[in-house]
């Protein structure tokens, strides 16, 4: 059988992409391979030392089996002592969904629990950077000759999801036992099948099973809503309704009326018991930044933090509105992953995992454009605040000597390079983009990247043709 050049493309195409995928696996294989010698493991001497974050995951899922309130945090914690661990055991802050899940874990000795949990953690993050690969390649609507990509675009992809998983915190996700990878793999699946017509209401289920697992990720049902994606609207609230019921079917009405009772204590500028007070540096949050700036945590800071949040959505949706009609609306995605890490009141540095499916779109469809260094420097740009915004700056700033005048504002990095990395992918939504030599239109109110044409340039076409 004859194979075209066509084909052999095709063929390089699936090898460098296995290729890739090969490689994400290896490196996450190795952080398998390593959990058990961390220091937070479950192999030291003497009691059971559990990863930073899974106790919580376990001990609510082990409280739940017991009928008893997963957020008295002080029940946890002699949970864990009584099956002699001795890892502190920080409060669950989840809606009652996501314990419900662990529950069948809950039932296995802690360290055994933690080791699968890891490898689930490792499986995630694989199938995350294989999502994110697809992101490109899928574009509702469009032929399919719109969809082929060359060798070095196909290149470029890859090179880009490789250099982000060694970017991105992936590593401290895996180590800590943290739930963002399943999250994530929730919200890329929504946005995929929203591009897809027939998929459109499953991506609201998704999307709302990523908003019951983590609370944040409900802001992109907005980014649904301007974009015109009312069936992943309705498939959100349905999925929603769903899964709340068969939460309480299994689990009856008590874990939520506990967690709608908890739910005041993670507002703006609260304490919450057994967890690090919210003005600590590593918290890089707007809430935590109004905190350290103005000395407190009264009525004052959580209005300034509530006003400056809403400001920066309504600027989002403000951009999402005019662009409405004709420009790329994948500039949006990265903006509101943004704010679904600054808009909580707690901002970690394995939280920038989210940051992954925005800065991949905008970056591969910036080089998509043809001719000029400006996307090149936007580009560039997008890729150092990214990074800038993994930074471990909390450990940077013990080292240093900053006067306590200027020390409040100065402890806040990570979050200026977030909100830095917000206003550059705005910047890019309005900039006058090139359309690529040979490029094909792309279709409207696709979140995917393809050929970009500006709606000026559009309205041109639309005239000529009409003449």
């Amino acid at each position: 059988m004859k194979i075209g050049f066509a084909g052999y493309i095709r063929v390089l195409t699936a090898v460098l992409y296995c290729g890739v995928v090969a490689c994400c696996f290896a490196f996450l294989s190795d952080l398998l391979g390593n959990a058990g010698r961390d220091e937070r493991g479950p192999f030291k001497d003497g009691g059971v030392v559990l990863k930073t974050d899974f106790p919580s995951y376990y001990y609510g899922a082990a409280a739940l089996s017991r009928g008893v309130n997963p957020y008295d945090v002080r029940l946890l914690a002699s949970l864990a002592r009584a099956d002699g661990v001795d890892s502190p055991v920080y409060p669950y802050l989840y809606p009652p969904l996501f314990a419900s899940l662990l529950k069948p874990l809950a039932r296995l000795a802690p360290e055994k629990a933690e080791a699968i949990w890891t490898e689930v953690g490792v499986l995630l993050s694989g199938m995350v950077l294989c999502l994110t690969l697809f992101l490109r390649v899928w574009d509702r609507g469009a032929r399919s000759e719109a969809r082929k990509m060359d060798l070095s675009e196909q290149l470029l992809s890859a090179l880009l999801v490789l250099l982000l998983l060694v970017v991105l915190p992936f590593r401290q996700n895996i180590e800590w036992g943290q739930v963002n990878p399943l999250v994530l793999v929730l919200v890329l699946c929504a946005l995929l099948l929203s591009d897809q017509r027939k998929g459109e209401v499953l991506a609201g289920v998704c999307l709302a099973a990523a908003a019951l697992v983590k609370v944040t990720p409900a802001l992109l049902l907005v980014l649904f809503l301007i974009t015109g994606r009312r069936r992943s609207v309705y498939g959100f609230f349905l999925g929603v309704l769903g899964l709340v019921l068969l939460s309480i079917i299994i689990d009856g009405w008590s874990p939520w009326v506990h967690y709608l009772q908890f739910v005041p204590n993670m507002g703006y500028g609260r304490n919450i018991e057994g967890l690090f007070h919210p003005s600590v540096n590593a918290n890089f949050s707007l809430s935590a930044f109004w905190i350290r700036a103005l000395q407190g945590a009264g009525p004052v800071v959580r209005l300034v933090g509530m006003l400056s949040a809403l400001t920066l959505f309504v600027m989002v949706l403000y951009v999402g509105l005019r662009i409405r009609g004709g420009r790329s609306y994948h500039f949006l995605v990265l903006p509101f992953m943004v704010l679904m890490v600054i808009v909580s009141p707690l901002a970690w540095r394995h939280h920038l995992v989210y940051l992954l499916p925005g800065v991949f779109l905008t970056v591969r469809y910036l080089a998509s454009e043809s001719g000029g260094s400006g996307r090149w420097v936007w580009a560039g740009v997008l890729l150092v605040l990214a990074a800038g915004s993994t930074m471990d700056f909390s450990m940077v700033y013990r080292n240093l000597a900053i006067p306590e005048v200027v020390r409040p504002i100065a402890t806040s990095l990570n979050l200026y390079c977030l909100v830095g990395l917000l206003f550059a992918s705005l910047a890019c939504a309005y900039r006058p983009v090139r359309r690529p030599a040979g490029g094909m239109e792309r279709m409207e109110g696709s979140l995917l990247p393809a050929s970009p044409t500006s709606f000026r340039s559009r309205i041109h076409i639309q005239q000529n043709t009409s003449q």
